[in-house]
């Protein structure tokens, strides 16, 4: 519908179901999309999207463009020219406000600003920087003031309490959390993106019930929405580097320990994005590894990484983790030939996906897969213990990683044999006990020396040190959780529910032939999967050149 009183050019694209009012002219340059509602006295020469409702005395000048459902309240400005004067030439500075946008009464746009989708702009602000997706702002200069969404926000609460609490009540809605997650990560900013991302990818990953169909779900819903990762334009040749997010182990899974990797590897750089301890840096270090050590927001982590990539010559870049930095860091293509070295998630988008000889695949249209040998501990960890008479129950692990429902039952435990907890690691549990002790990183060897009966529970806990454990020959009793049936990896113990395990963690402490049988079995598996340190690095090796990589 166009009123009587309304101009438009000749050469003005109209939509269907468009609908303009009193006084309102139309240039010859516009385009507006279907179902759009532009008001009185407004001036459109540039490109408005489709069912945007456009409020009374609004211009929108050349180099404006509106997405779709977009609402611009009454008298908002838009400015094109940084520069305007009454004579001379004019040069145009565009303004983009994407899709579901809202823009208050009175609003100032500045030249050269992009409003991303969803975002809101408060009454009267001057908006003279770009605002972030989904974020409200206001004031003069704008600011931002909070979320525009309260899904949104819903979401990232409920998620920022997961992470506190790692509760298993968090189960039966992690696949909700995740596709709530997933509308908004591919618009926000890639800093609050990637935060988003970790927290979603943790809920939906560490409480998933169905190992394959989860995993299908995780990377279509969560990570495919992260942004696309652009094909190689250059062959992979060069240097070999890894892309690590903690130092101190380099890997979750208890089959690959990247150390084993790089003790037998010639010297290569190591990028890591998390922590570093002396000694293992130390370590890589005598054996002529480069370490360069990134910190700061995730996006400029990311940039310095990908810009360290080329500045090395690295033609494979190879990744244990499957968290939000090194996704980012292959959307900037980083590296011709960019691998993802599969502890147990595999769907994880990369060139290709190295996988142990024992684990089976995950079928995906977009997943190039390649075996190498399986390797389950540098052979220095496989050593004796001190002869010492441990007396606590223990777990080499991040305390803040534990579930709350984990620690519960294990206060039960220490209720019912009057022993102590030992956590070897870092931050505080979610949970406390009076029995609980949190001992600080400690050396792997020295930290299992004190333990009587190694208390493991996955994912929650569980990776390398679980192993690391049965090879000293630390009794280890599990927790079962419906991925490790899945997986195609030694199961310390028998799985049990949690009275079972309870049980069976009580008389591992007070049964020392019981205690001896479950070690000794560990042990001999353990002993069963090591891989000696030159095959191990010979099959990482065949495996990148058999995907065209070139030294």
């Amino acid at each position: 519908m166009i009123h009587e009183t309304a101009i438009v050019d000749d050469g003005a694209v109209i939509g269907e179901h468009v609908a303009i009012w009193h006084h309102t002219h139309i240039r010859e340059t516009a385009k507006i999309g279907d179902g759009t509602s532009i008001g009185q006295n407004c001036y459109i020469e540039s490109t408005i999207g489709e069912e945007c409702k456009i409020q009374n005395n609004v211009n929108v000048y050349n180099g404006v463009t509106i997405g779709n459902r977009v609402f611009v309240g009454p008298n908002a400005t838009f400015t094109n020219d940084k520069f305007p004067r009454a004579k001379g030439d004019w040069e145009i500075t565009p303004i983009t406000v994407g899709d579901g946008a809202s823009i208050g009464a009175g609003a100032i746009i500045l030249p050269g600003v992009s409003i991303g989708p969803g975002a809101m702009v408060g009454a009267g602000a001057v908006v003279t920087a770009d605002v972030p997706a989904h974020k409200v702002v206001m004031g003069v200069p704008a600011r931002v003031a909070g979320y525009a969404s309260g899904e949104l926000a819903k979401v990232t609460e409920l998620l920022q309490t997961y992470m506190q609490t790692r509760s298993t009540a968090f189960r039966p809605r992690r696949l909700e959390l995740l596709a709530i997650a997933s509308k908004y990560v591919g618009d926000l900013d890639e800093d609050t993106s990637a935060n988003l991302y970790n927290m979603a990818f943790s809920c939906a990953w560490q409480q998933h019930e169905d190992f394959r169909g989860d995993q299908r779900i995780i990377r279509e819903l969560l990570i495919e929405r992260m942004g696309a990762i652009p094909p190689a334009t250059q062959k992979p040749k060069g240097r070999v580097a890894w892309l690590l997010n903690h130092m101190a182990v380099g890997t979750y899974a208890p089959y690959k320990h990247v150390h084993a990797y790089l003790s037998g590897m010639e010297p290569c750089p190591i990028y890591v994005f998390g922590s570093i301890r002396d000694k293992e840096a130390g370590e890589l270090k005598d054996l002529g590894h480069e370490i360069y050590h990134f910190k700061g927001p995730a996006s400029a982590v990311a940039d310095a990484i990908a810009e360290q990539c080329k500045t090395d010559n690295i033609g494979a870049l190879i990744t244990d983790i499957y968290t939000s930095i090194p996704l980012m860091v292959f959307k900037r293509r980083a590296a011709p030939l960019q691998v993802y070295l599969s502890p147990g998630f595999q769907l994880f988008p990369a060139d290709l996906v190295l996988l142990a000889e024992t684990q089976d695949v995950i079928s995906h249209a977009r997943h190039n897969t390649d075996y190498i040998p399986t390797c389950v501990l540098p052979e220095h960890l496989y050593k004796e213990m001190p002869n010492k008479s441990p007396s606590a129950f223990g777990v080499l692990t991040r305390a803040e990683k534990m579930s709350e429902a984990y620690l519960r039952t294990v206060g039960k435990i220490c209720d019912k044999t009057g022993a102590e907890f030992h956590i070897y690691g870092r931050g505080e549990p979610c949970w406390r006990h009076p029995k609980f002790k949190t001992m600080g990183i400690k050396n792997a060897h020295e930290a299992l020396s004190n333990i009587k009966v190694y208390l493991d529970t996955w994912p929650t806990c569980g990776g390398l040190s679980c192993f690391e454990a049965m090879a000293h020959g630390v009794p280890v009793i599990t927790l079962d959780h419906p991925s490790v049936s899945s997986w195609n990896l030694f199961k310390p113990s028998v799985h049990q529910t949690e009275d079972e395990f309870i049980a069976a963690a009580m008389r591992a402490y007070s049964d020392p032939v019981y205690a001896a049988q479950i070690a000794t079995e560990g042990r001999e598996t353990v002993s069963a999967r090591i891989t000696n340190i030159p095959r191990a690095v010979s099959g990482l090796y065949k495996a990148l050149r058999r995907a065209g990589w070139e030294p």
